[in-house]
C-alpha cells in the first residue's frame, strides 16, 4: 500500500529492528532469560520481507538484540547480510557492535 510505496521511494530507509531472524527448527542456541524474557522471533523470511518493503538499513542496538543470545545475534546477522540489508549495533564484541556502518545512494 501507501506505507511501502513511501518506504520503496526514499533515498534510504532505516529501521530499528527488535527481532531475531532464524528457523527455530534448525537453531542451536536457546533463550536467554536474563534478557527479559521476550523472547521476540521471526522467520529467517523477514529479510526477503524488509528488503521488498525498501529498508536497506537497520539498527540493532535494542533490548531484544539478545533474546536468544549470541547464536540468535549471528544468525539474524546472516538473515540481513543474505539480503543485502546493512546494519549496525551489535556485534561479536564492543568494537563491531559500536562500529559505524554506511549505505551510499546515488546522491551520496
Amino acid at each position: 500500500g501507501e506505507v511501502v510505496r513511501i518506504l520503496r521511494d526514499a533515498d534510504t530507509t532505516f529501521g530499528n529492528l527488535e527481532v531475531n531472524a532464524f528457523d527455530i527448527r534448525s537453531f542451536n542456541g536457546h533463550p536467554q532469560a536474563e534478557y527479559g524474557g521476550a523472547y521476540h522471533l521471526s522467520l529467517p523470511e523477514v529479510g526477503q520481507d524488509l528488503k521488498a518493503m525498501g529498508f536497506n538499513i537497520l539498527g540493532r542496538a535494542n533490548n531484544h538484540s539478545f533474546d536468544w543470545g549470541v547464536e540468535g545475534m549471528r544468525e539474524t546477522s546472516r538473515v540481513l547480510d543474505q539480503n543485502g540489508i546493512i546494519h549496525a549495533g551489535v556485534g561479536e564484541n564492543l568494537a563491531q557492535a559500536g562500529a559505524a556502518r554506511f549505505f551510499e545512494t546515488t546522491r551520496g
